[in-house]
């Protein structure tokens, strides 16, 4: 009797310490190695009149490393030493306005780091990105259709921080604000006259006379002009990073499978005896 509660014992110690490495490999694979480098995938992409998402080639954006992570805080890189605005992630209208500062100070310095362009299917991948914060800018303005399209600096930062696990590849939609182009439009037509004739004298003969013809006049054709549409603004768009499936699942269904093998093993020996 004894041997038997011995060997449930065994099983369960050896079912709490399995449990446990898997617990622990969970945790430290959360986190992302400093050695490890990552990704930004950016998206290209805009509505078509039929309201059909599609990609635009040939888009120019900039990438700029602004900081790395040191012990406890983000150290500027050296093109970015004296830059004093604030480094926050974890207010949204904060990170809005250091991007709007770190594109200002990128437009007085006038120098470039890396540059992308967007491919076939309006994808620019930045690849081989040591562990930071970074800058994506648009270098310039955009036609498709009848708009122009323009987008705002983002601050992006690898790996990315989403719940309790980091992500080293990042896929960025960008937000595009567009206007629509000014229509060509044509002045009206001036209207054609024609002179009289002089009438022709030869000799005694009477003058023939023609009666002078009146100038035919056009109507001034009206310029064609189409009613402006609303410009239209996407909302923006979380960056979506890695796997979005809740880990707790995989936690579950894992500890539910090494319990039902424990379990089994243990009728089997049950039966042996």
């Amino acid at each position: 009797m004894r041997n038997k509660w011995r060997r449930k014992l065994r099983c369960f110690g050896t079912f709490v310490l399995m449990l446990s490495c898997l617990c622990f490999h969970r945790t430290i694979s959360a986190y992302a190695s400093p050695a490890e480098r990552g990704t930004i995938q950016i998206d290209v992409k805009v509505e078509d009149k039929k309201g059909n998402r599609v990609g635009i080639k040939n888009v120019k954006f900039l990438l700029y490393h602004i900081a790395d992570w040191e012990t406890d805080r983000w150290m500027l890189k050296p093109n970015f030493a004296d830059f004093t605005g604030k480094l926050d992630f974890s207010d949204a209208k904060e990170q809005e306005k250091t991007s709007r500062e770190l594109s200002e100070y990128i437009r007085k310095k006038a120098f470039r780091e890396i540059m992308g362009i967007s491919n076939a299917s309006g994808i620019v991948m930045f690849t081989n990105l040591e562990q930071g914060i970074y800058l994506v800018a648009q270098e310039q303005s955009f036609r498709y259709d009848i708009y122009t399209y323009t987008s705002t600096p983002s601050l992006v930062q690898v790996p990315a921080r989403i719940g309790d696990q980091d992500y080293l590849d990042v896929e960025l939609e960008m937000k595009f604000a567009r206007t629509e182009d000014e229509p060509e439009t044509t002045g009206p037509t001036e209207p054609e006259t024609t002179r009289p004739t002089e009438p022709e004298t030869t000799g005694s003969t009477e003058p023939e006379t023609t009666e002078p013809t009146e100038p035919e006049a056009t109507e001034p054709t009206e310029p064609e002009t189409t009613e402006p549409t609303e410009p239209e603004t996407t909302e923006p768009i979380k960056p979506k990073t890695g796997d979005s499936a809740n880990p707790g699942f995989y936690l579950v269904g894992t500890v539910l499978s090494l319990g039902a093998i424990l379990l089994l093993l243990y009728l089997i020996r049950s039966r042996k005896e």
